[in-house]
């Protein structure tokens, strides 16, 4: 509904409309290069987390946009959104990989393909029923899109939270390949579990040197590990 917005909320010719929309596509596929770029950067978590923030700020300052009329900061803002979005979704193959490491990331990449596509049939109907129930309340048609703009608010900041807390797997799950790359090492978790992990190495590792040392300590005095049990009991 990007024609139509910018028409209802501007009074914009559909002709412009439409030059808007088109201009939202390049936008589109130019985050899919640089947001991922930066995410090479800031880690795939961090420029998440900035497109969920800085993505609810922007459309909670659309409505602003159109109550002054300020048509060249609504594209802009708008423009910046779509970008993220392309971003997000040029940049999710990679964050798959950082988290569950590449053997099983292309069927986890595809359950998340398949909601995707699910939520771009099913959006844009909620959309527009939300965006026909304001107008049938008699809501200005310019106005009307604001439910719209806040909801998407609330849903990037469930996304945020989500983000915050998802975690990568043990590493144990990874191949040694992915093992050996710091980028599937971003869990903040990981260090810890390394710890532990060496942790249980070296006390393994201390108790099988005890259990070497014992058992040639039993063979230079001739006796018989069982038998020396029996005298203990």
């Amino acid at each position: 509904r990007a024609a139509d917005m910018s028409m209802d909320m501007f009074g914009v010719s559909a002709a412009i409309g439409a030059g808007f929309t088109g201009l939202l596509s390049l936008f589109n596929l130019g985050g899919r290069f640089f947001w991922s770029s930066v995410s090479d950067y800031t880690g795939r978590k961090t420029v998440y987390c900035i497109y969920f923030v800085f993505g609810a700020a922007l459309y909670a300052l659309l409505p602003w946009t159109e109550e002054t009329q300020n048509r060249t900061l609504f594209v802009v803002f708008s423009a910046l959104i779509i970008s993220m979005y392309g971003g997000g979704f040029a940049t999710i193959p990679a964050y798959l990989r950082d988290l569950f490491g590449t053997y099983q990331v292309g069927a986890i990449h595809g359950r998340l393909i398949t909601s995707w596509s699910m939520a771009a049939v099913i959006g844009p109907s909620l959309v527009n029923q939300l965006f026909d129930w304001r107008v049938a309340n008699h809501v200005p048609k310019a106005q009307a899109y604001n439910g719209t703009f806040f909801l998407m608010c609330g849903l990037l900041m469930i996304g945020l939270v989500a983000n915050l807390l998802v975690q990568s797997v043990d590493k144990k799950y990874f191949t040694q390949e992915d093992k050996n790359d710091p980028q599937c090492q971003n869990d903040p978790n990981s260090e810890s579990r390394e710890k532990n992990e060496n942790y249980s190495n070296h006390v393994n590792e201390s108790a099988e040197k005890v259990n070497i040392a014992r058992m040639r300590a039993l063979a230079v005095l001739g006796l018989d590990e069982d038998a020396s049990i029996q005298e203990v009991k």
